[in-house]
């Protein structure tokens, strides 16, 4: 696993117009630990759901800075898009935003 990765997510309970999809977004050093049991990632919707701090990747959808969350290493899949150094600055830029640091 990679950070800029853009991954499917066995999720336990789906939701209406849910996320499509995980953006990893944890510290390579926190990736390379199979000890760690969750990873860090934005939700990624079909949609601009959150303005500027929305982030387009690739064809996927849109990955939402609002609100990183834990998501569980088991359910993470398979890779659906990597994030391009661009991807990645726009994705970092709007996770700082959104952290207003």
């Amino acid at each position: 696993m990679q950070r800029g990765e853009v991954r499917s997510y066995s999720n336990m309970v789906s939701r209406a117009r849910g996320p499509v999809a995980r953006l990893v977004v944890a510290a390579q050093s926190v990736l390379d630990n199979p000890d760690v049991p969750t990873v860090t990632t934005l939700l990624v919707y079909a949609d601009a759901r959150a303005g500027l701090l929305s982030v387009p990747v690739g064809d996927i959808g849109y990955a939402s800075a609002l609100a990183p969350e834990a998501s569980l290493r088991s359910l993470v899949g398979e890779v659906l898009h990597t994030c391009s150094p661009d991807e990645l600055e726009q994705i970092d830029v709007a996770i700082r935003a959104a952290l207003d640091v």
